[in-house]
């Protein structure tokens, strides 16, 4: 009688559960009346009395959404010191021991895969099932206060050990969990809270609340995390530090050695930044680790895993670390060259960029994913992903995406941040509910639900200025999350575009802006390459775009390169951006002596060069018609000397390491009072004091030999004092 009762029970919420398990991730965002879950425990427990031993599978079989649901349901507020079994018998009236609690974790993995709901991976030992079971409670609620906690301050200690392996494993339901309580916290900071569009487990609010009424739970969190960013062809990875923590001290493990041949060394490198600064990435390196408040506080963010050296970003540059699925969208992939990305479908190379200054051996290449569900590193022999590094999934495919169309050309903010002229959100199709909300300055500027059953975009989100942040929400790990930098209305035409190069910098330029608040035009001189201006209240940095050059040991600068032709065997290659690629002539005496054309990566290798530029004792590297790329000169080349005070400043100077100046009074014929000082890169000198007055001085300058010593060029430059003068 009883059993009867109970099927049909299990059966009338089978049929609602089961729908409503098909449009979340999750069991807890089904939010189940907790009295029916207690009724379908107990349901449960009923049937399993029943079943003979080893036919508890038939469970999950028949009604897997009733498991799933009042399983997740009774560990979700039952869960205490490790276990959620002791709850769980109490609701099914049931008493059982360690043999039942297996089978139970059993037929609820398996209802799992028949719903085809996600799991962590596999976990052994007597408590394996308790992570897949908490996992979709959401956190249980003796565990919510250190989870809290553990966003609000980043303090592991507090954390439970199913809910610490659901954050190391759970992947983008983890990350989108925490984000989404993380706004709770945030919202939950005012008077008045506005909760609308969070779409949380109802239980998960409730606690929240009750912590912040009680003063069980300070909302505020002690600071935002660093995070890492790539600028693809401009400052290469860097760190950046958000400006609430104050001074800080980032210490950057130098153990170079990150399993890709290019170690170099091994310790640490320390330095003092300024709240807001961005903190270059110089090298492949394991990690980074930033302290603040003399000490007392610090985050480490790991950078390259030796045993999977792939960095993933975001077309806009934003870290997509190991465990976070990557978009169906374009990514941008650092790896070692004697790797190669594969994938379970063609990959498309939209474009590759030469790799940052100090990350020689590595590749950059912004790759297409096309209809590939997962990337992966193949080993360093060109193996198959399977000997090499772990698949990252590609899940963009069933989930929103904040789109922004092409960035304001020559527009970022003062970090470095691409500025757009609007946003939209692509919605996928099948009936699932979304909530789109824009917020701008704490504020919620645009907020509406979507259940569309075909793919839709939606358009005028928000055409003001400022830095928004643009949230999707539906199923628990099928979020989309983006802040964007938007100047609606703003149109910048550039004249030239691109700026060429010149002999002293770049061609002057004008950039023309229009917009709401009318018409400006900024004018550029050869050595200016940016300007900031204001636009809608909001500080803008405005960089037409130009023409740069760089070689694998001179970083990207927007000027012509002066080579040294003793350095030109060890420059590997030279790359010119902003022009598209095509021969560079090798000009001596104004007439082109040799053609160098680019490699199919756009890169010229200068040692081709090196026989012509030696026999000519120098030329110039000419774009055509008439764009310098590079002077070429030996060692210790200048056009003048300048005397300032107590220094000399050497004018378009040629640098060579090891380059050193003879200093001697012009009127000491034998050179007994020369001085000898090294030269620095910049080409300033600074005067012996005994010099500074001394009259007209003459100066050489050369690289000493170690075995012979300095080859001084016969006539010295000559440089007029204007202290007193001494007649020879």
């Amino acid at each position: 009688m009883f059993t009867r009762h109970a099927a049909s029970l299990l059966d009338l919420l089978e049929r609602d559960w089961a729908h409503r398990l098909g449009q979340v991730s999750l069991a807890a965002e089904v939010n189940a009346d907790e009295t029916m879950v207690e009724a379908a425990a107990g349901a449960l427990g009923e049937m399993y009395r029943e079943l003979r031993r080893g036919r508890h599978l038939e469970l999950a079989r028949r009604w897997p959404a009733c498991l799933v649901v009042a399983l997740s349901g009774v560990a979700a507020t039952g869960y205490r010191s490790g276990s959620c079994w002791p709850s769980w018998w109490a609701a099914t009236r049931f008493r059982g021991r360690t043999s039942d609690a297996a089978a139970f974790g059993e037929a609820f993995l398996s209802a799992l895969h028949r719903l085809g709901l996600p799991r962590l991976p596999e976990q052994a030992g007597a408590n394996r099932h308790i992570s897949q079971i908490l996992m979709h409670a959401g956190v249980p609620t003796s565990c919510l206060l250190g989870f809290f906690r553990f966003l609000l301050d980043g303090r592991s200690d507090a954390l439970d050990e199913p809910v610490r392996r659901f954050l190391e494993h759970g992947g983008d339901y983890a990350a989108d969990l925490a984000e989404r309580c993380l706004d709770l916290l945030d919202r939950l900071r005012s008077p008045e809270p506005d909760l609308a569009g969070l779409t949380l487990p109802a239980r998960i609010m409730d606690h929240a609340r009750a912590l912040v009424r009680d003063r069980l739970l300070d909302p505020t969190p002690d600071e935002e995390r660093p995070e890492l960013l790539l600028t693809p062809l401009g400052q290469g990875v860097r760190l950046r530090l958000p400006a609430a923590i104050g001074p800080a001290a980032v210490t950057i493990d130098t153990d170079t050695d990150t399993g890709t041949g290019t170690g170099t060394g091994t310790g640490e490198e320390t330095i003092d930044v300024r709240p807001g600064d961005l903190v270059p990435i110089v090298r492949p390196t394991r990690s980074a680790r930033v302290s603040w408040r003399a000490g007392t506080r610090e985050i480490r963010l790991d950078i390259v895993d030796p045993a999977d050296p792939l960095l993933v970003f975001t077309e806009d540059g934003r870290h997509l670390p190991p465990g976070r699925s990557l978009p169906a969208d374009a990514v941008w992939c650092m790896f070692p060259k004697d790797r190669e990305p594969t994938a379970d479908g063609p990959l498309r190379i939209i474009v590759e960029s030469p790799p940052p200054v100090g990350w020689s051996g590595w590749r950059l290449v912004q790759i297409s994913p096309g209809q590939a569900t997962w990337i992966a590193l193949s080993d360093s022999h060109g193996g198959a992903a399977g000997s090499g590094g772990p698949r990252r999934q590609i899940r963009g495919k069933d989930r929103p995406r904040v789109r922004t169309g092409a960035a304001i050309t020559g527009v970022t903010t003062p970090d470095d941040a691409p500025v757009f002229t609007g946003v939209s959100v692509w919605l996928p199709g099948g009936g699932l509910t979304w909530s789109v909300e824009v917020r701008q300055a704490g504020r919620s500027v645009f907020r509406d639900s979507f259940t569309p059953g075909e793919p839709v975009e939606i358009t005028d989100l928000w055409d003001g200025v400022g830095e928004i942040t643009v949230m999707v929400r539906g199923p628990i790990g099928l979020a989309s999350r983006r802040k964007v930098m938007v100047a609606g209305g703003l149109a910048v035409r550039h004249d030239p575009q691109p700026r060429p190069l010149a002999p002293d910098g770049l061609a002057p330029a004008r950039a023309h802006i229009s917009g709401s608040e009318g018409n400006a035009t900024l004018s550029f001189a050869a050595d200016e390459t940016a300007h900031v201006f204001t636009y809608g209240g909001t500080r803008l940095v405005l960089t037409p775009p130009h023409m740069r050059v760089a070689t694998d040991r001179h970083e990207w600068r927007a000027s012509p390169l002066r080579l040294a032709v003793e350095e030109l065997e060890t420059i590997e290659w030279l790359r010119i951006d902003g022009a598209e690629a095509g021969p560079l002539e090798v000009r001596a005496d104004g007439r082109a002596v040799q053609e160098l054309t680019p490699s199919a990566r756009g890169r010229y290798s200068l040692r081709r060069a090196l026989d012509t530029v030696t026999a000519c004792q120098g030329a110039d590297l000419i774009l055509p018609p008439d764009v310098p790329v590079a002077y070429v000169r030996p060692a210790g080349a200048v056009s003048g000397v300048t005397h300032l005070g107590d220094r000399l400043l050497l004018t378009d100077l040629v640098w060579l390491e090891g380059l050193v100046a003879e200093i001697r009074p012009g009127c000491d014929l034998d050179g007994g009072s020369a001085e000898i000082v090294p030269v620095p890169p910049h080409g300033v000198l600074t005067l012996p004091r005994r010099l500074a007055a001394a009259g007209s001085l003459h100066v050489r300058l050369a690289v000493p030999d170690p075995w012979t010593g300095p080859n001084w060029p016969p006539d010295p430059l000559v440089c007029a004092n204007p202290g007193p003068a001494t007649t020879p």
